[in-house]
């Protein structure tokens, strides 16, 4: 996809090359970003627990958000997983597997395990 898009530094770009490549995407307000972010946790973890483990997966994943007015929101919608149980993000037979621990800024250091 990068190899056909656009102009500029972009031209000569072979995706092929790059062996840990970042994307990004830009969503207007309402568009759904919390959506995809929460789409994106749930992939992340079933990915970690039905792969191979020691190949190249990884059982955490931050996310950041620059103002609070953001980590308010985010705090809302993932606390105690409302988000994961009102959202069909996880089909229904792995459901039982889906065991994600959020933790947040405020909560105490001991709590990561």
């Amino acid at each position: 996809m990068a190899r056909d898009f656009g102009t500029g530094h972009l031209q000569d770009y072979d995706p092929s090359l790059d062996q840990y490549p970042l994307y990004a995407f830009k969503m207007a307000t309402g568009s759904g970003k919390t959506y995809v972010m929460a789409l994106s946790i749930v992939w992340q973890y079933f990915n970690h627990k039905k792969e191979n483990k020691d190949d190249y997966t990884s059982k955490y994943l931050l996310i950041a958000g620059e103002k609070n007015v953001i980590y308010d929101r985010l705090t809302k919608d993932f606390k105690d997983g409302k988000i994961f149980r009102e959202l069909p993000l996880i089909p229904p037979e792995w459901q039982e597997e889906f065991d994600l621990k959020v933790i947040f800024k405020e909560d105490p250091i001991h709590i990561i395990s």
